[in-house]
């Protein structure tokens, strides 16, 4: 490339520009300006090619600076405010990003990448219907926009309106049959309603088109597994697995199915490719949180003590030590590792794990400071409310602890039937449904339960009439209860009451001999709770299967429980989700067979 100077031709130069900038010459681009930065007083397509390199290179706040100076020079420009947004974007900046880009659609509304990429934006912020009316917009500019049609797909699959966004991915594929992105989101939704055939029928047509593909190869694994072909599930992800071993989701995915399945080196890919690639920190470090997960904590203290290199900041590491610390029984080692690390980035794990160590050792006054904080820093965070129900009642003050958790006025009981002969009717079906979802051999990696299983995905999102059925009749429940309570503003649970209730989560749980769960809270939820659909006999008999309140899984020190509720197939029982709640064991041959969930506010 020739300077301004010696060829006065501005369009020859910008050819040139475009030219090294497709062929990804970005180093030259920046050298080839910041020697000629009067360039980007002469024409905004310089400071675009002179951003765009300078991103590439990861040297962003260059970019965005420059950014900022052109849209004062070349004020509201359409692709300068375009390029300022996506910079925005990519850094998390959303409020940023949106603001950006709708102040210079509204000044160019029919320009389509301002339009998409403010849809794009809306849908980062939550922003569903803003998001559609952008989107919408553009289809009405250029119909057959397939980009747009395709994140149109994905709002309606947000709301959650899975039909309508098979709809319209059907539109895409009727403009772009190859088009790999949406077969496999089309068959991503044929999933989520359950509709396997569908779903296979689509990853198979994707994988015709691309068949080393290692993200639709997991996903076609993981529908193979849920219509119950586990061999060709197993075969299908160790075939993702040879295209790309360094890709964490598909490891874990594939550790994970194993794990369930009762295999007993659930880890073995994992740990092959830690050998072949021992300097991937960031690999081993990932590796470490899932055995954290899988309560193998003599194994995470030896792959912690293998990290190598300065890839993984110490912020990042002090947390997972201080916990596997901790759950080896060092507490005072644990607080220690806290206190040492030299960043206090990471504060919400850093005093998370310092208050949970300072609880095992009985120190629950100076516990009490660290759950304050961070209640103050997460307030719609269930688990901190956990742990500070925990200290109250360590350090036995009883009216803050009741007023937390009162149990008799905040855990509510009742059948959703009318009469016995409905619910055992009901049950029945519900039964047969759901044991059909119960397939794989062993309780999930990371979950409460032990000594039975638990389905895979979010149970009410379903096609089926009977688990529809309870759906409603649950939330309806949910609302009786809820109408019930008083206000309370400074309460976590009292604070947020609402007649407009959602799922944001549901499963069904099958244990059997000796099966139970560990004492655990929701942290994501705000009211939860359990259905019994088949109950053991067990519980007649000292307690077996009871679900138990207040009873704190906190190593070292010893809860008896406050609160115990028998189970009664047909009922349904709700309760703040900050509550500590488990089962006590039952050692028959019969199932215990329940559907849990977590339902929010709507406040949307």
């Amino acid at each position: 490339m020739h300077s301004y100077e010696e060829n006065n031709n501005s369009m020859n130069i910008v050819q040139q520009l475009v030219s090294a900038y497709n062929q990804k010459q970005y180093q030259q681009i920046i050298q080839f300006i910041e020697k000629q930065l009067f360039l980007l007083q002469k024409d905004p397509v310089f400071i675009q090619l002179f951003c765009g390199s300078l991103r590439q290179v990861q040297r962003v706040k260059e970019a965005e600076k420059y950014l900022v100076k052109g849209l004062k020079k070349f004020k509201n420009h359409p692709e300068l405010s375009n390029a300022l947004g996506n910079l925005y974007l990519s850094t998390r900046r959303i409020d940023l990003a949106v603001s950006t880009f709708q102040k210079a659609s509204e000044l160019a509304p029919n320009n389509v990448d301002l339009n998409y990429n403010l849809a794009r934006a809306l849908i980062e912020k939550n922003a569903l219907k803003q998001a559609r009316i952008a989107a919408e917009k553009v289809l009405a500019l250029v119909p057959n926009h397939v980009q747009t049609k395709l994140i149109l797909a994905d709002i309606f699959s947000k709301q959650p309106d899975f039909n309508e966004a098979i709809i319209v991915l059907n539109d895409v594929l009727a403009i772009s049959p190859e088009n790999i992105v949406a077969l496999n989101n089309i068959a991503n939704l044929y999933r989520k309603i359950e509709d396997y055939e569908q779903a296979l029928k689509h990853f198979e047509l994707a994988l015709s088109k691309t068949n080393a593909n290692p993200t639709i190869l997991r996903n076609y694994a993981a529908v193979l597994a849920l219509s119950n072909q586990r061999e060709r599930a197993e075969m299908v992800y160790l075939k993702a697995l040879k295209v790309a071993p360094s890709d964490w989701e598909l490891q874990e995915e594939l550790a994970k199915f194993l794990w369930e399945e009762g295999v007993d080196a659930p880890f073995v890919h994992i740990e092959s490719y830690i050998k072949r690639q021992p300097e991937d920190d960031s690999f081993r470090f990932r590796f470490i949180q899932l055995l954290i997960q899988a309560d193998e904590y003599h194994a995470a203290k030896e792959q912690l003590d293998l990290l190598t290199t300065e890839a993984i900041k110490t912020h990042e590491i002090a947390p997972l030590r201080a916990r596997v610390l901790r759950e080896l029984g060092e507490y005072e080692a644990s607080i220690v590792e806290i206190e040492n690390a030299k960043i206090q980035s990471n504060k919400v794990a850093l005093l998370s794990e310092k208050g949970y160590s300072l609880l095992c050792l009985g120190r629950a006054k100076e516990a009490l400071n660290c759950f304050n904080q961070l209640i103050k820093i997460e307030p719609l965070n269930q688990g901190w409310w956990t742990m500070l129900s925990t200290c109250w009642s360590m350090a036995e003050q009883e009216n803050r602890y009741k007023w937390l958790c009162d149990y008799d006025k905040l855990v509510y009981v009742n059948a959703i039937k009318p009469s016995p002969v409905d619910t055992a009717n009901f049950n029945e079906k519900l039964k047969t449904a759901l044991v059909e979802k119960h397939q794989n051999q062993r309780h999930p990696i990371g979950q409460s339960l032990k000594n039975g299983t638990q389905t895979y995905e979010d149970l009410f999102v379903t096609s089926l009439p009977i688990i529809k059925e309870l759906s409603e009749n649950i939330l309806a429940q949910a609302k009786l209860f809820t109408a019930q309570q008083c206000s309370d503003k400074t309460h976590p649970f009292l604070s947020r009451l609402s007649d407009k209730l959602k799922y944001i989560g549901s499963w069904s749980v099958r244990l059997r001999n000796g099966g139970f769960h560990k004492s655990h809270y929701h942290p994501e939820g705000w009211l939860s709770g359990v259905y019994y659909v088949d109950v053991p006999k067990a519980v007649d008999t000292g307690g077996q299967g009871w679900l138990m309140f207040g009873r704190a899984d906190i190593a070292n020190q010893r809860f008896e429980g406050d609160y115990a509720v028998k189970p009664e197939g047909g009922t349904v029982v709700l309760f703040p989700s900050y509550m500590w709640h488990g089962t006590n064991a039952f050692t028959t041959d019969e199932h215990r067979l329940t559907v849990a969930f977590d339902i929010i506010p709507n406040e949307n």
